[in-house]
């Protein structure tokens, strides 16, 4: 077995390295190309070039149109410093004093109350034995 494996061996290995002189015959691409539409900058557009929707116009609480692409400026103004509040200064806590992160937890204490119920004063309602494949009732 192992005599024809020593020759089998690279008779494979030859026959997997030939090279393939035939070209593959596929699609090119797996999506078709995307869309592409020139720039008009002039009129705009009202109609939307791709899914052929009208874009209508953002109407602000006003009333009025909103104009879009169109810069904003923004001017600033120089501030004198005794005109703002100054900062308020929060004294730290040492570090080697001890703080509760655990706010919220509680220990259970050994001897909790037991409170026992009278079971002949309760209204018991009888319910039907559920099928194992009904999803129902769960």
């Amino acid at each position: 077995m192992k005599t024809k494996l020593k020759y089998l061996l690279p008779l494979i290995l030859l026959a997997a390295c030939t090279e393939n002189r035939e070209t593959e015959t596929t699609d090119g691409s797996l999506y078709p190309q995307p869309q592409t539409f020139e720039l008009n900058n002039e009129e705009g557009y009202t109609l939307n070039t791709v899914t052929g929707d009208t874009i209508s116009p953002i109407i602000t609480e006003s009333g009025d149109t909103l104009i879009t692409g169109v810069p904003i400026p923004v001017i600033g103004k120089a501030i004198h410093p005794d005109s703002v509040s100054q900062p308020k200064v929060v004294q730290i806590i040492a570090t080697d004093s001890i703080i509760n992160i655990h706010s919220n937890v509680h220990k259970i204490p050994d001897n909790l109350p037991v409170t026992t119920v009278n079971k002949d004063s309760l209204i018991t309602i009888l319910v039907s034995e559920i099928a194992k494949n009904d999803t129902l009732h769960y």
